[in-house]
């Protein structure tokens, strides 16, 4: 059988509750993350196009 937390007044109770609440959700938004997940900044990923440049200038011909 769940019972309730047993409190003296009601109305401290839920002001308590209602301050943890929103203190809770102060530090959520706060949180800033640990780990860096951004590209490095002195390394490029060679993107290769030469299909697109292909189909740009007219040598391959559209398949669809």
């Amino acid at each position: 059988m769940d019972r309730g937390i047993p409190e003296f007044n009601k109305v401290v109770a839920k002001r308590e509750k209602q301050m943890a609440r929103s203190l809770h959700r102060e530090r959520l938004r706060g949180i800033t993350k640990a780990i860096d997940n951004s590209k490095p900044i002195g390394y490029i990923y060679p993107i290769n196009k030469k299909n697109k440049e292909a189909m740009i200038e007219g040598k391959i011909s559209n398949l669809s």
